[in-house]
């Protein structure tokens, strides 16, 4: 039987989803190197306005429907009002720390740690999953914008995405080949301790790399010693599989398999970052303190 089951994961269009989600990443680029901070600000809304939409439809199984269309345009409106009277500040764009930030990291965290709890309790609280949905479907992806706002955010972006990535890609070729010890049957039944060992492995590789073929371009994360990068490549990697862990525990708590239909054979636009949710704020905070 679990032969069977390592063959049929090998089948999966893996190539698939990884090359639909690095074009998503491509299309980014090029809003991004038009240089118009309102062409970028668009991009990442409207992507995330259907991360939004995928959080509705999360809203609705545990929800009636009006209700739940009630709490979408809630958590929008929040959103929009946050982003632009807390973020946008004229001329620094998205750049810096505010208040809010520490109010809304430490709620959010404390919120998912009680939820994680509660789901390996069996138990079920709307009002929690609706709070801690909020917080990783419309607070945490901001952070993408964010860093895209640095000096040189293009390529700083397109960096993170691609070394965060690279847990995945790792993962799945390392999980598939040698992957015995499950980490979690509860959440993820296919995600292995040697497919966790070997993404992270890939990523520190991957990260040294790019870093050294686009060197000037990410200046900001060569200011930082060999030691230090690698401590935040290692982080952003244990991260990126966090977010990937807590959206599938979101999934399963409402019984889908995707959080959406965006791209055939891939899911949704959170299934598409999942992975980034985590690690991008991380790394904004990282570059704001020591760059």
């Amino acid at each position: 039987m679990k032969e069977k089951r390592v063959i049929s994961h090998f089948q999966t269009p893996f190539l698939v989803k990884f090359f639909n989600s690095f074009l998503i990443i491509l299309l980014g680029v090029f809003v991004f190197a038009s240089n118009n901070p309102l062409w970028v600000s668009f991009w990442i809304f409207f992507f995330f306005l259907l991360a939004g939409w995928e959080f509705y439809q999360f809203s609705c199984r545990v929800f009636s429907a009006s209700r739940s269309l009630v709490l979408f345009f809630v958590g929008i409106v929040a959103y929009v009002f946050w982003w632009v009277f807390f973020v946008y500040q004229g001329d620094q764009h998205f750049i810096g720390f505010h208040q809010f930030d520490v109010f809304a990291l430490v709620f959010g965290l404390v919120a998912i740690l009680f939820f994680v709890r509660q789901f390996f309790q069996e138990k079920k609280n709307p009002l929690l999953f609706f709070l801690v949905a909020s917080f990783f479907c419309l607070y945490l992806p901001t952070y993408f914008l964010r860093v895209a706002s640095f000096p040189n955010g293009l390529w700083l972006f397109l960096w993170v995405g691609i070394t965060v990535k690279l847990v995945d890609v790792g993962g799945y070729l390392f999980g598939t080949f040698w992957g015995k010890r499950v980490i979690s049957e509860k959440i993820s039944p296919k995600k292995t301790w040697e497919g966790l060992i070997g993404g992270i492995i890939l990523s520190l590789l991957g990260g040294l790399f790019l870093a050294e073929i686009l060197g000037e371009k990410v200046g900001q994360i060569h200011q930082f010693s060999f030691l230090f990068f690698l401590l935040l490549i290692f982080l952003l990697s244990v991260l990126s599989v966090c977010g990937d862990f807590f959206e599938s525990i979101l999934k399963r708590f409402v019984g889908v398999k995707d959080s959406g239909n965006l791209i055939p054979r891939m899911g949704g636009s959170l299934d598409m970052i999942d992975s980034l949710l985590f690690s991008m704020p991380l790394f904004y905070f990282w570059l704001l303190k020591f760059s």
